[in-house]
């Protein structure tokens, strides 16, 4: 993926403006290329949070559910859903974990 996909797809996330957690994650990005996968498939849920981060409490919140996903990600025998329960309108677990064929949340 080229920078300016990256830019993009950063932008894509986190808006034109300067957010608070926009450039460490475009590094994120570029260094865990499953990363981008991830938030290619996603997008429109980080851009949801990211937009409502306005208050140091919810920026922490929406670091540390990136870094988890960055950290994740990079282990490529992994697959990682984000917020799997959230489509039905339930409370639940950020991460479903499928490793290796087994499902952990």
């Amino acid at each position: 993926m080229s920078a300016a996909e990256l830019n993009a797809l950063a932008a894509a996330v986190f808006g034109t403006g300067s957010h608070p957690l926009a450039t460490w994650y475009a590094e994120r990005l570029a260094a865990i290329p499953p990363l981008r996968a991830f938030t290619t498939a996603y997008t429109s849920k980080i851009r949801k949070k990211a937009r409502s981060a306005t208050t140091i409490d919810p920026l922490r919140d929406l670091y540390c559910e990136l870094a988890v996903a960055a950290a994740l990600t990079a282990d490529r025998r992994s697959s990682v859903i984000y917020e799997p329960m959230a489509a039905a309108g339930q409370r639940g677990p950020d991460f479903l974990l499928r490793y290796k064929g087994h499902t952990n949340v």
